[in-house]
């Protein structure tokens, strides 16, 4: 009798025991992949960090040059109003 009741304690117990194990493999399992995800998820994110680095340096080399090149127009459009009014005034001079 108590071999039949040891028996059939390891009968019921042995399959929840596997049951256990598996899941703790399992659980590493998805524990390792949720780690490895993290580990991609954080290589993007350095990734994505020094592409934007690069692109506000870009954008700031941008914006300078726009202001050189709008201040050197601006300084060419007043010379240009300045050589009219200039030349505007001789044609009256001469005129009269």
């Amino acid at each position: 009798m108590k071999k039949q009741v040891i028996l059939i304690f390891i009968y019921l117990a042995l399959p929840m025991f596997m049951k256990s194990q598996s899941l703790d493999t399992l659980n590493k399992e998805r524990i390792l992949s949720v780690e490895k995800q993290l580990e991609e998820i954080k290589k993007s994110i350095e990734i994505n960090t020094a592409k934007s680095e690069n692109l506000s340096v870009v954008a700031d080399l941008i914006i300078s040059w726009s202001g050189i090149i709008f201040t050197i127009f601006s300084v060419l459009i007043v010379g240009a109003g300045v050589y009219t009014g200039i030349q505007i005034s001789e044609i009256r001079k001469n005129a009269t």
